[in-house]
């Protein structure tokens, strides 16, 4: 799984909360060039990734999604020091 390995360092929770499940499917199938990340086809010719092997990443990848993107703070209003609301 070469060119998942640079996918999976280049990936963030911006990205996987913006990007499509299709735009994963492409960049599994055909790869990043704007990352340098080959596409499976490119790597390893000799045995193209079934529908279902596509899936099961494309499925895996978006697992790694945050519920809550763009809140990397805790929702939960808290108390200010001196006891005041917030």
């Amino acid at each position: 799984l070469f060119p998942y390995t640079t996918l999976f360092r280049s990936l963030n929770a911006s990205y996987l909360a913006l990007v499509s499940p299709q735009g994963l499917r492409t960049a599994v199938i055909v790869g990043r060039p704007d990352l340098n990340m080959p596409g499976w086809h490119t790597v390893n010719s000799s045995h193209a990734l079934s529908e279902k092997e596509i899936r099961d990443v494309v499925a895996f990848l978006l697992s790694h999604r945050s519920s809550t993107p763009g809140q990397p703070y805790s929702t939960k209003s808290s108390a200010a020091p001196n006891g005041a609301k917030p």
